[in-house]
């Protein structure tokens, strides 16, 4: 009898454990995944550009750059500086691209955010030098510390620099391919940008599938990813379930934490997510089940009911090459109705 009882009670506390786990699983589901917010107006648009990716692309960096400050006519943009095209050979640095870029913008009143480090945007993430390879970890902890010292050094005089991105998602060990770094450095790295410039400082994270805390704690800014289609090796080509409401009630639980944080979005998707392969070898056709002007419109939609004031569009490259390649500007066009109508918002 006593034995049953027992049993009783244990069955109770299991049944009682389980039903609280449902509880909180369908209270998380609802919070995240059901409502909308008030959709943000007056949003700073702006675009992702990567220097190395116009090159990969065969097509001319400075005149896909110089499209894009004059045709575009962007008010903000988010430029990837990779380490070995800053310093290909040991102790060597060059910076002249860079300048000109910087310059470029600064003369057109256009705010850049610089993303520094050893992990900056495009594949394959980590953009190191061949020279690093042969490093140890406290080896790589230094010479991205002087690296990080030099970029600001070098490029602080520059008073449209709105921000300093340093390192671009260096949480995220599920993607991309990159050396193994100590764990401490991104921290080390915000400090020694915080003793050279006075300036906010960004660093970024998954929106999907990061839990931002740890990366936002030491930072002005966070900035988060948001992709809608995407392709895996299996099940292919698939889109993610979440919302807007998603990015927004995240980031209002951080903001209670960090009350003094603002969280954008650093990568919003306007271009197709292709599987390791150039625009080049994959039919318009596949490229479309990912990015197609419909898509493009509905993910500026998203990004607006995210509720952020601020986002920058990842694809301008593949926007370009549209255009100047398969002859097709409707991307292009589309993409430049953002900054006219900011423009006209502007003026008012």
């Amino acid at each position: 009898m006593f034995g049953r009882r027992r049993r009783t009670i244990g069955e109770k506390i299991r049944r009682l454990f389980f039903y609280v786990i449902l509880l909180v699983i369908a209270g998380s589901f609802i919070f995240f995944f059901v409502g909308k917010t008030e959709p943000a107006e007056n949003i700073k648009w702006g675009v992702t550009y990567a220097k190395e990716y116009s090159n990969y692309l065969s097509l001319d960096w400075q005149k896909m750059y110089l499209s894009i400050l004059d045709d575009l006519q962007v008010s903000h943009i988010r430029i990837a500086i990779p380490w070995k095209d800053i310093e290909r050979e040991k102790d060597i640095f060059t910076f002249d691209d860079y300048h000109f870029m910087l310059k470029a913008a600064q003369e057109r009143g256009v705010s850049v955010v610089p993303v520094i480090g050893h992990r900056t945007p495009r594949w394959p993430e980590c953009h190191t030098p061949d020279w690093v390879v042969a490093l140890s970890e406290r080896e790589l902890s230094e010479r991205t510390l002087l690296l990080i010292e030099k970029e600001v050094n070098e490029f602080k005089q520059y008073d449209n620099i709105s921000m300093w991105q340093v390192e671009n998602e260096p949480l995220v060990k599920f993607f991309g391919r990159c050396p193994s770094i100590p764990a401490d450095l991104l921290g080390r790295e915000i400090e020694r940008v915080k003793s050279l410039d006075g300036r906010p400082i960004m660093t970024t994270d998954s929106g999907e599938w990061g839990k931002w805390g740890k990366a936002a704690a030491q930072v002005d800014v966070l900035g988060v990813t948001m992709y809608r289609w995407v392709w895996n090796k299996f099940p292919k080509y698939f889109k993610y379930p979440f919302p807007s409401i998603f990015y927004a009630r995240k980031a209002g639980m951080l903001k209670k934490e960090h009350p003094n944080l603002r969280v954008i979005g650093s990568e919003l998707q306007m271009e197709p997510w292709l599987p390791e392969r150039s625009y080049n070898d994959v039919p318009l056709d596949e490229q479309h089940i990912t990015m197609n002007l419909t898509q493009f419109k509905e993910n500026i939609e998203f990004a607006k009911n995210s509720g952020f004031d601020e986002h920058y569009l990842w694809g301008v490259e593949w926007w370009y090459w549209m255009k100047e390649v398969k002859g097709d500007d409707v991307f292009w066009e589309e993409a430049k109705n953002l900054w006219i109508q900011d423009e006209m918002i502007t003026k008012e």
